[in-house]
């Protein structure tokens, strides 16, 4: 009920703006993942630490070479490089108790496919 509610208010929202590809991003929230200018956006029900290290997990069963990675209880992000070369950066906010944003950022532009690859893998990590 509250998802059908939010995605009719993201269709008026459209509507409203006039815009296409706001549309297409509503769409696609409805599924849990919203993608905004190249960048994946997911919410989990978790804290930072625990998706940190689903993520971490994710990517290195991935193949992603790890870079640089920064842990914290608020805020945390992982940056690497693919194995097919493209650079990936992953953010991690606490936005409330127990509800994690994650932006997934895969090659300059972004890549949709990946990304959802990553996030079905961590959702299942974090049994979701």
């Amino acid at each position: 009920m509250r998802l059908a509610r939010r995605c009719m208010l993201a269709v008026l929202m459209a509507w409203l703006a006039g815009g296409c590809g706001f549309l297409a991003g509503a769409a696609v929230a409805g599924a849990g993942v919203v993608y905004v200018k190249g960048e994946a956006h997911k919410r989990y029900p978790r804290e930072v630490p625990e998706v940190f290290g689903a993520g971490i997990s994710t990517l290195k069963d991935l193949g992603v070479i790890i870079g640089e990675r920064l842990e914290g209880r608020e805020f945390a992000s992982i940056k690497g490089r693919t194995a097919g070369g493209e650079e990936l950066t992953m953010r991690m906010d606490r936005e409330d108790t127990g509800v994690t944003k994650v932006r997934l950022r895969v090659g300059l532009l972004g890549n949709r496919e990946y990304s959802q690859l990553v996030f079905s893998r961590m959702d299942r990590r974090l049994g979701l």
